[in-house]
């Protein structure tokens, strides 16, 4: 039935895709637009707040380590008392903190893009999605960014195209301090592989660090690349279309069973 054709599609367009099709049913449900618009900006403000917090504590313990560690402990001292902690747990708490890092921003993006599809909906004419949220309290920037709905107007040199790259260029720059922790905590883990036993409290901790850099930039890859996939004619029969009368039978059940592996 399917046999041979293969769909190159990335993990967060089906994650979108699943957001879109949860949204369609809240419609249905009697969710109006303008409802379902502000509540996406609602998960969009909250999921920055958290990024921004979790970017804080990142940046306070790169400081930590920086100041007080001497290759293999970080050592605090006040008040006449001092504390010790190994290296691989503070970087792997790094690690730790940089992959949820990536869970977050991920998960913004993804409803960014459902939002972005979202206000597409909107079927009220020259109504502009974004200067609904700024009026609603949400959008902040919408009368700064240069996405202009004028069907009387077309642009002879292109200011907005322009305008628009150079805002996604500062939002790609962003990333780099990102990019430059990761660098350090793998550079401060390898060091430490480097010198001491693999079997050691320290050792160990910063082989998980290291483990897990890798997954966060593995897991950047995997779920926004396109990956090939084919259908699942065993879902689509049994799961779909023998239910769409209500019932678990269809006419071509039969034929179905003897198609089964365990048929042949």
């Amino acid at each position: 039935m399917f046999e041979g054709v293969t769909y190159w599609i990335s993990l967060r367009q089906l994650k979108v895709h699943e957001l879109m099709k949860t949204i369609q049913l809240l419609e249905n449900d009697g969710q109006s637009w303008g409802q379902i618009y502000l509540q996406l900006g609602e998960i969009q403000t909250q999921g920055t707040k958290r990024l921004a917090k979790l970017w804080g504590t990142l940046v306070a313990l790169y400081l930590t380590i920086n100041a007080f560690s001497d290759g293999s402990t970080v050592v605090f001292e006040a008040y006449g008392i001092s504390a010790s902690l190994p290296l691989g747990a503070a970087t792997l708490a790094g690690s730790v903190g940089l992959f949820l890092l990536t869970l977050n921003l991920q998960n913004i993006v993804s409803v960014l893009l459902a939002r972005a599809k979202h206000s597409a909906k909107s079927k009220r004419r020259n109504m502009s999605a974004n200067a609904y949220g700024l009026y609603y309290g949400q959008d902040e920037l919408a009368l700064s960014i240069p996405i202009v709905l004028n069907p009387f107007f077309k642009q002879i040199i292109p200011a907005s195209s322009a305008l628009i790259t150079m805002f996604l260029l500062v939002f790609l720059f962003l990333t780099i301090p990102a990019a430059a922790l990761w660098q350090y905590l793998f550079m401060e883990q390898l060091s430490v592989v480097s010198n001491v036993s693999l079997v050691s409290s320290n050792g160990l901790l910063c082989v998980a660090g290291l483990s897990i850099l890798g997954m966060s930039v593995l897991w950047i890859i995997l779920f926004n690349i396109p990956i090939p996939w084919k259908k699942d004619a065993y879902s689509i029969r049994w799961g779909v279309l023998a239910r769409v009368n209500g019932t678990n039978s269809h006419p071509q059940s039969p034929k179905w069973i003897d198609e089964l592996p365990s048929k042949r």
